[in-house]
């Protein structure tokens, strides 16, 4: 009875594995930036040529703005934006493209941030 019982909590432990790994590869990517900005006009020609890089990789605005509002911890940014992707691959391939590595100085000059990238909730 143990050994049966071991067989199926090892199933059970493989199913479950083979369903995170289904499911981070179908889940979105959401790329998370958290942005002080230092000088906005150079700022603002940054953010004009912005939607232009990422469309092509099926990036589009989740959150684009400022005024976030701290309700725990520490201050937050001036600003907050929450691009989504259809997934990592499509989110790192936009970062890392040319098109949007010839922006980037811009915003480096302008701003100050932290960028991340986060897999969504696929339910």
């Amino acid at each position: 009875m143990r050994r049966r019982t071991a067989m199926i909590g090892a199933g059970v432990a493989a199913l479950a594995l083979a369903a995170g790994a289904a499911w981070a590869a179908d889940a979105p990517a959401y790329v998370v930036n958290e942005i002080n900005v230092t000088d906005a006009a150079k700022f603002g020609t940054y953010v004009a040529q912005v939607p232009a890089t990422f469309a092509p990789f099926g990036g589009e605005y989740v959150i684009r703005g400022g005024a976030p509002e701290a309700v725990h911890g520490g201050e937050p940014p001036q600003r907050l934006v929450v691009l989504k992707f259809p997934s990592r691959e499509k989110a790192r391939a936009w970062r890392a493209s040319p098109a949007y590595q010839a922006i980037l100085p811009i915003r480096e000059a302008s701003s100050t941030s932290r960028v991340y990238i986060v897999d969504g909730y696929v339910p």
